[in-house]
Protein backbone atom coordinates (compact mmCIF):
# COMPACT_ATOMS: atom_id res chain seq x y z
CA UNK A 1 0.00 0.00 0.00
CA UNK A 2 1.36 3.25 -1.08
CA UNK A 3 0.36 6.71 0.85
CA UNK A 4 0.64 10.22 -0.30
CA UNK A 5 -1.21 12.05 2.97
CA UNK A 6 0.61 14.56 5.20
CA UNK A 7 -1.32 16.33 7.41
CA UNK A 8 0.87 19.66 8.92
CA UNK A 9 -0.17 20.15 12.53
CA UNK A 10 1.44 22.73 14.71
CA UNK A 11 2.22 21.03 17.77
CA UNK A 12 5.22 20.39 20.66
CA UNK A 13 7.40 17.51 19.83
CA UNK A 14 8.81 15.82 22.88
CA UNK A 15 10.36 13.22 21.26
CA UNK A 16 14.03 12.44 21.69
CA UNK A 17 14.35 9.21 19.96
CA UNK A 18 13.06 8.52 16.70
CA UNK A 19 12.44 6.78 13.41
CA UNK A 20 12.88 8.08 10.11
CA UNK A 21 10.02 8.11 7.09
CA UNK A 22 12.56 8.90 4.16
CA UNK A 23 15.80 9.65 4.35
CA UNK A 24 15.25 13.67 4.78
CA UNK A 25 12.97 13.18 8.10
CA UNK A 26 14.79 14.86 11.26
CA UNK A 27 12.27 13.48 13.41
CA UNK A 28 10.32 16.78 13.45
CA UNK A 29 6.16 16.72 13.27
CA UNK A 30 4.99 15.95 10.95
CA UNK A 31 7.47 14.30 9.06
CA UNK A 32 7.12 16.10 5.73
CA UNK A 33 8.28 13.12 4.23
CA UNK A 34 5.92 12.16 0.39
CA UNK A 35 5.41 8.52 1.47
CA UNK A 36 5.32 7.18 5.07
CA UNK A 37 5.09 3.23 3.59
CA UNK A 38 9.03 2.86 3.16
CA UNK A 39 10.77 3.58 6.03
CA UNK A 40 14.50 3.16 5.56
CA UNK A 41 15.04 1.93 9.37
CA UNK A 42 13.14 -0.83 9.46
CA UNK A 43 15.83 -2.92 7.53
CA UNK A 44 14.07 -6.31 6.81
CA UNK A 45 17.28 -8.65 5.80
CA UNK A 46 17.25 -12.78 4.99
CA UNK A 47 20.45 -13.24 6.93
CA UNK A 48 22.23 -11.88 9.25
CA UNK A 49 24.83 -8.86 8.33
CA UNK A 50 28.37 -9.38 8.96
CA UNK A 51 28.93 -6.15 10.46
CA UNK A 52 25.80 -4.24 11.55
CA UNK A 53 27.20 -1.45 12.73
CA UNK A 54 27.81 -0.01 9.18
CA UNK A 55 23.88 0.54 9.57
CA UNK A 56 24.75 3.48 11.28
CA UNK A 57 28.28 4.70 9.83
CA UNK A 58 28.54 3.94 6.10
CA UNK A 59 25.24 3.10 5.51
CA UNK A 60 23.09 5.35 7.10
CA UNK A 61 21.93 7.19 3.97
CA UNK A 62 20.97 3.73 2.48
CA UNK A 63 18.12 1.27 1.94
CA UNK A 64 20.00 -1.65 3.05
CA UNK A 65 16.22 -3.54 3.04
CA UNK A 66 16.07 -7.30 1.09
CA UNK A 67 13.01 -9.24 0.10
CA UNK A 68 12.37 -11.95 3.01
CA UNK A 69 12.17 -15.55 2.23
CA UNK A 70 9.26 -17.18 2.99
CA UNK A 71 9.15 -20.15 5.55
CA UNK A 72 12.58 -19.45 7.27
CA UNK A 73 13.44 -17.40 10.06
CA UNK A 74 14.93 -13.57 8.24
CA UNK A 75 16.09 -10.41 10.20
CA UNK A 76 14.95 -7.22 10.50
CA UNK A 77 16.90 -4.70 12.11
CA UNK A 78 16.18 -1.21 13.19
CA UNK A 79 17.83 1.66 13.52
CA UNK A 80 17.03 5.40 14.50
CA UNK A 81 18.33 8.59 15.65
CA UNK A 82 18.61 11.27 18.88
CA UNK A 83 16.96 14.71 18.21
CA UNK A 84 18.91 17.57 19.71
CA UNK A 85 17.45 17.34 23.31
CA UNK A 86 18.95 14.72 24.78
CA UNK A 87 22.06 17.03 25.71
CA UNK A 88 25.34 15.33 26.11
CA UNK A 89 26.54 13.04 29.05
CA UNK A 90 22.63 11.86 29.22
CA UNK A 91 21.25 8.33 28.95
CA UNK A 92 18.06 8.05 27.28
CA UNK A 93 17.26 4.39 26.54
CA UNK A 94 14.07 3.87 24.15
CA UNK A 95 12.41 0.23 23.96
CA UNK A 96 11.47 -0.51 20.03
CA UNK A 97 8.53 -3.01 19.29
CA UNK A 98 7.71 -4.52 16.03
CA UNK A 99 4.41 -6.05 14.54
CA UNK A 100 3.94 -7.64 11.32
CA UNK A 101 0.74 -6.20 9.92
CA UNK A 102 -1.31 -7.29 7.17
CA UNK A 103 -2.08 -4.95 4.59
CA UNK A 104 -5.93 -5.38 5.11
CA UNK A 105 -5.36 -4.97 9.11
CA UNK A 106 -4.21 -1.20 9.35
CA UNK A 107 -7.56 -0.12 11.12
CA UNK A 108 -7.44 -2.86 13.92
CA UNK A 109 -4.05 -2.65 15.68
CA UNK A 110 -5.72 -5.83 18.21
CA UNK A 111 -4.93 -7.91 15.75
CA UNK A 112 -1.20 -7.12 14.63
CA UNK A 113 1.20 -9.83 15.84
CA UNK A 114 3.90 -9.06 17.67
CA UNK A 115 7.82 -10.28 16.65
CA UNK A 116 9.81 -11.51 19.29
CA UNK A 117 10.93 -9.68 22.19
CA UNK A 118 11.24 -5.38 22.18
CA UNK A 119 14.53 -4.47 21.68
CA UNK A 120 16.58 -1.09 22.63
CA UNK A 121 17.64 2.00 21.37
CA UNK A 122 20.75 4.15 23.57
CA UNK A 123 21.25 7.51 23.11
CA UNK A 124 24.39 9.67 25.36
CA UNK A 125 23.94 12.93 23.58
CA UNK A 126 21.97 15.08 20.56
CA UNK A 127 22.31 13.64 16.93
CA UNK A 128 23.49 10.46 17.74
CA UNK A 129 22.81 7.90 15.16
CA UNK A 130 21.25 4.65 16.95
CA UNK A 131 21.12 0.47 15.99
CA UNK A 132 18.86 -1.74 17.90
CA UNK A 133 20.83 -4.02 20.42
CA UNK A 134 19.64 -7.16 18.35
CA UNK A 135 17.80 -7.51 14.78
CA UNK A 136 14.31 -9.11 15.28
CA UNK A 137 13.60 -12.75 13.93
CA UNK A 138 10.45 -13.39 12.14
CA UNK A 139 9.46 -16.41 9.89
CA UNK A 140 7.04 -15.27 6.95
CA UNK A 141 4.07 -17.65 6.99
CA UNK A 142 2.97 -16.92 3.31
CA UNK A 143 4.33 -15.21 0.53
CA UNK A 144 0.85 -14.81 -0.88
CA UNK A 145 -0.12 -12.01 2.02
CA UNK A 146 0.80 -8.47 1.59
CA UNK A 147 2.59 -8.07 4.89
CA UNK A 148 3.98 -4.57 6.17
CA UNK A 149 6.15 -3.97 9.45
CA UNK A 150 5.31 -1.26 11.95
CA UNK A 151 7.80 -0.58 14.46
CA UNK A 152 6.96 1.63 17.84
CA UNK A 153 9.68 3.25 19.90
CA UNK A 154 8.52 4.32 23.20
CA UNK A 155 10.24 5.82 26.66
CA UNK A 156 9.02 5.93 30.27
CA UNK A 157 8.67 9.43 29.75
CA UNK A 158 6.47 9.20 26.23
CA UNK A 159 4.87 5.54 26.09
CA UNK A 160 3.73 6.27 22.67
CA UNK A 161 1.21 3.67 22.69
CA UNK A 162 -0.51 2.60 19.93
CA UNK A 163 -3.92 3.79 19.22
CA UNK A 164 -6.64 0.98 19.65
CA UNK A 165 -8.19 2.00 16.07
CA UNK A 166 -8.29 3.46 13.14
CA UNK A 167 -11.29 5.17 11.16
CA UNK A 168 -9.92 4.67 7.92
CA UNK A 169 -6.63 4.05 6.26
CA UNK A 170 -6.23 7.85 5.76
CA UNK A 171 -5.71 7.99 9.93
CA UNK A 172 -3.40 5.49 9.70
CA UNK A 173 -1.04 6.99 7.38
CA UNK A 174 -1.41 10.37 9.14
CA UNK A 175 -0.52 8.93 12.63
CA UNK A 176 2.77 7.24 10.42
CA UNK A 177 3.70 10.96 9.57
CA UNK A 178 2.65 13.23 13.06
CA UNK A 179 4.75 10.43 15.23
CA UNK A 180 8.48 10.43 15.35
CA UNK A 181 8.46 7.25 17.19
CA UNK A 182 6.70 4.81 14.31
CA UNK A 183 7.91 3.97 11.33
CA UNK A 184 6.13 1.77 8.70
CA UNK A 185 7.82 -0.66 6.16
CA UNK A 186 5.99 -2.57 3.19
CA UNK A 187 7.19 -6.03 2.58
CA UNK A 188 8.48 -8.39 -0.62
CA UNK A 189 8.42 -11.96 0.29
CA UNK A 190 10.30 -14.68 -2.23
CA UNK A 191 9.70 -18.10 -2.25
CA UNK A 192 12.48 -20.17 -0.80
CA UNK A 193 14.18 -21.93 -4.24
CA UNK A 194 17.32 -23.27 -2.44
CA UNK A 195 15.55 -26.23 -0.09
CA UNK A 196 17.08 -24.16 3.20
CA UNK A 197 15.49 -26.05 5.50
CA UNK A 198 16.41 -24.55 9.53
CA UNK A 199 15.35 -24.92 12.68
CA UNK A 200 16.07 -22.43 16.10
CA UNK A 201 17.48 -23.26 18.90
CA UNK A 202 16.84 -21.16 22.27
CA UNK A 203 19.30 -20.81 25.03
CA UNK A 204 19.79 -19.15 28.32
CA UNK A 205 21.86 -18.41 31.33
CA UNK A 206 19.97 -18.40 34.99
CA UNK A 207 23.18 -17.61 37.00
CA UNK A 208 24.23 -14.19 38.21
CA UNK A 209 27.52 -14.94 36.41
CA UNK A 210 28.52 -15.71 32.80
CA UNK A 211 28.88 -18.92 32.05
CA UNK A 212 30.70 -20.46 28.58
CA UNK A 213 28.58 -22.54 26.70
CA UNK A 214 29.21 -24.98 24.04
CA UNK A 215 26.66 -24.70 20.88
CA UNK A 216 26.94 -28.41 19.19
CA UNK A 217 24.85 -29.46 15.81
CA UNK A 218 25.43 -32.90 14.87
CA UNK A 219 24.40 -33.71 11.26
CA UNK A 220 23.78 -37.15 10.22
CA UNK A 221 23.52 -38.62 6.50
CA UNK A 222 23.59 -35.76 4.71
CA UNK A 223 25.28 -35.49 1.52
CA UNK A 224 28.46 -34.40 0.89
CA UNK A 225 28.43 -31.04 0.12
CA UNK A 226 25.74 -29.94 2.15
CA UNK A 227 25.43 -26.25 3.65
CA UNK A 228 25.35 -26.23 7.44
CA UNK A 229 24.88 -22.00 8.67
CA UNK A 230 24.96 -21.24 12.25
CA UNK A 231 23.86 -17.70 12.86
CA UNK A 232 23.00 -15.68 16.20
CA UNK A 233 23.23 -11.82 17.19
CA UNK A 234 21.52 -12.11 20.51
CA UNK A 235 23.07 -9.26 22.75
CA UNK A 236 23.67 -12.23 25.55
CA UNK A 237 26.74 -13.96 23.38
CA UNK A 238 30.08 -12.72 23.97
CA UNK A 239 30.40 -12.62 20.45
CA UNK A 240 28.01 -13.06 17.15
CA UNK A 241 27.48 -16.10 15.63
CA UNK A 242 27.59 -16.32 11.96
CA UNK A 243 29.48 -19.48 10.37
CA UNK A 244 29.18 -21.45 7.02
CA UNK A 245 29.98 -25.61 7.57
CA UNK A 246 30.40 -27.89 4.76
CA UNK A 247 29.55 -31.33 5.51
CA UNK A 248 32.02 -33.96 4.19
CA UNK A 249 31.05 -36.84 5.94
CA UNK A 250 28.42 -39.31 6.86
CA UNK A 251 28.91 -38.01 10.96
CA UNK A 252 29.54 -34.21 10.83
CA UNK A 253 29.74 -32.16 13.70
CA UNK A 254 30.07 -28.27 14.33
CA UNK A 255 30.93 -26.55 17.31
CA UNK A 256 30.90 -22.69 18.48
CA UNK A 257 32.09 -21.58 22.04
CA UNK A 258 31.23 -18.56 23.48
CA UNK A 259 30.07 -17.26 26.39
CA UNK A 260 26.34 -16.28 27.78
CA UNK A 261 25.43 -13.75 29.48
CA UNK A 262 23.97 -13.81 33.45
CA UNK A 263 20.39 -13.64 33.56
CA UNK A 264 19.56 -13.78 29.52
CA UNK A 265 18.35 -15.81 26.83
CA UNK A 266 18.66 -15.84 23.05
CA UNK A 267 18.10 -18.00 19.99
CA UNK A 268 20.63 -19.84 17.65
CA UNK A 269 19.28 -20.41 14.26
CA UNK A 270 20.36 -23.10 11.94
CA UNK A 271 20.41 -23.29 8.36
CA UNK A 272 21.04 -26.72 6.56
CA UNK A 273 21.29 -26.51 2.27
CA UNK A 274 21.54 -29.41 0.12
CA UNK A 275 23.84 -29.42 -2.33
CA UNK A 276 21.91 -28.21 -5.55
CA UNK A 277 19.57 -31.26 -7.34
CA UNK A 278 19.62 -33.16 -3.53
CA UNK A 279 16.73 -32.89 -1.57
Amino acid sequence: MDDQTNVKLAVTNPYQIYMRDDFQDTGSIPSGARSACQSPDIVPRPRLLDNPEELITIDWDVDMGQPLVEGLPNYIYVRGASRDNVGAGNHVTAGVELYCVPSCLFMTPNLWERIGDDVTFTATGNDQHLLGSEPFVWTPPSRNVHYCLVARVYTNALPNRVPASFPNNGAFIDWVLNDPGIAWRNLSIEENHTGTVSQSQSFGNLDTYPISAMFLVRATGFEDGTAIVLQSQSQCLGSPINSTNIVNSPNYSVVNMNTVAPRSDGALQVFVTPPEGHP
